[in-house]
């Protein structure tokens, strides 16, 4: 005798033939379980109610609906809650799934309960907008490529202390996403990641090297390499790039000195015949040394070393018209290009925006009104051009990449990491694939705008400072240094 499994029906969904014993049915008849998965991982808006829902069943005019506007039961609903998405294994969604291990992870043997202090983070992980991806997250917890689940677990049971000084002492990418998250749920005070991964990083070389060495390279790494990046944290001009500049400068420093040992002196003994013997024998390496030497003497360690200055470089234009105005048509239109990158980097080359403020931007620096859409780059709204406008309302609209969703309506440029936004790497690698080197445009769009717009009004517009729209305009022939006299002159 055949058993259910042996007889053979047709999916009414794909027409195709399966096991009778694999079918789930639905109102309309048999559905095989590649149809049912699709359904249900792919939630549509209802044609009946307008929610967003698996629309696995068929109404009277034959369109797919959801199971509560034909007025059947669903067959996708969590037998817990009730909900019809986020589709585990089982009979049960992945939320309810999720919250089930998360429990067990967070609770703190000693107490039998998750300890207050650390239940925003609980609240904020079972809301996430992928729950799945936290499940396979938590299903990592006890293998090496998982050190943030096993962080988390460590923490939550109290074996470790929850303090960023815990971070401090097992750096990972994960362990850097777990703090951030942490950070931006209020269990732990901010911090700039930045800095606190240099000031690492430092501290492990630091300790490799000889005593008197580390002696000198920390004062000179923590007191005024790092002390001046912590200052452009703290006013938000922050970046990959300042830190990795901050990287180079203290192992410009490290060399030189590795250098001197080599050749039986030290920092402290070495005379100027040595210097120009390191440049001579090193000689890109003059320019990442140069802060380092003039430290030495303002402190004291070795006044008899000095570099010679040199000229700032003046700004320099080498896009032509034409290759700019190309640029800015390829991320007007080329849909191809992330969204997240055509805004920024329009930002970016037609205003004149670095890269660092323009991730650092936030929504509230976005007004509409009329119609129109301003953008306050600095002080002034300014309003943008079409199709700019759309784009920038459609960025507005995007979807927040970040698995939990703690600052979403902050910034503009929404990072994966909580409560961060966007890395300027993100923007600069997706411009420089499509051949747009978003600096050089950007001097191009400064020479342009300081040509035509007064120095002290493009200050305010595009919140560059006044010495620099006074360079700019300068190199686009244009004084308008009589600006404001011609004005007060005119309205008198």
């Amino acid at each position: 005798m055949a058993s259910d499994w042996d007889i053979l029906i047709d999916c009414v969904e794909c027409g195709g033939q399966f096991s009778y014993g694999k079918a789930t049915w639905l109102p309309h008849g048999p559905v095989c379980f590649k149809c049912v998965s699709r359904i249900h991982y792919h939630p549509q808006p209802c044609p009946g109610c307008g929610r967003t829902l698996p629309l696995g069943c068929l109404d009277a005019d034959g369109r797919h609906v959801c199971a509560a506007c034909v007025g059947a039961e669903s067959v996708f609903a969590c037998r817990r809650c009730g909900s019809e998405v986020n589709r585990y294994f089982g009979a049960d969604c992945a939320r309810c799934v999720l919250e089930d291990r998360l429990t067990v992870v967070m609770t703190n043997p000693a107490t039998g309960r998750i300890d207050p202090a650390l239940q925003p983070v609980f609240d904020t992980m079972i809301a996430a907008a992928r729950p799945r991806t936290t499940i396979e997250w938590l299903r990592r917890i006890d293998k090496p490529i998982g050190p943030g689940a096993r962080l988390l677990r460590l923490i939550a049971t109290g074996e470790l202390p929850l303090s960023h000084a815990t971070f401090d002492e097992y750096p990972s990418k994960a362990a850097n996403n777990l703090r951030d998250l942490f950070v931006s749920c209020g269990v732990l005070p901010p911090y700039q990641p930045q800095i606190a991964r240099a000031t690492a990083w430092l501290n492990r070389k630091l300790a490799a090297m000889p005593a008197d060495q580390a002696r000198v390279l920390s004062r000179y790494g923590h007191w005024h390499i790092l002390r001046k990046a912590r200052r452009q944290a703290e006013q938000g001009t922050i970046s990959n790039a300042l830190t990795n500049n901050a990287r180079c400068r203290i192992n410009a420093a490290q060399r030189l000195m590795e250098w001197a040992d080599q050749h039986h002196t030290s920092i402290e003994t070495m005379t100027q015949p040595d210097l120009e013997a390191y440049i001579a024998e090193y000689p890109k390496r003059r320019d990442i040394t140069y802060t380092f030497i003039v430290w030495l003497a303002e402190v004291g360690i070795n006044k008899r070393l000095h570099l010679p200055t040199r000229q700032p470089t003046q700004p320099q234009v080498t896009i032509p018209d034409e290759q700019h105005w190309q640029a800015v048509q390829t991320l007007l239109s080329d849909e191809s290009i992330t969204l997240y990158a055509r805004v920024g980097g329009l930002f970016a080359i037609l205003f004149a925006q670095p890269l660092c403020d323009v991730v650092a931007m936030t929504r509230d620096q976005i007004t509409q009104a009329d119609g129109k859409v301003f953008v306050a780059f600095d002080s002034t709204p300014v309003e943008m051009p079409e199709p700019l406008d759309q784009l920038i309302i459609a960025q507005l609209a995007a979807d927040s990449p970040a698995a939990y969703q703690t600052n979403a309506g902050r910034w503009l440029f929404q990072g994966r990491n909580p409560g961060r936004p966007l890395a300027t790497e993100s923007i600069r690698s997706k411009l420089a694939a499509h051949g747009i080197h978003h600096h050089a445009h950007r001097n191009t769009a400064m020479f342009s705008l300081a040509a035509r717009i007064p120095a002290p009004v493009l200050a305010d517009l595009i919140g560059v400072a006044p010495k620099t729209a006074v360079k700019w305009a300068a190199l686009s022939a244009r004084d308008w240094s009589g600006y404001i006299r011609d004005r007060a002159e005119a309205v008198s």
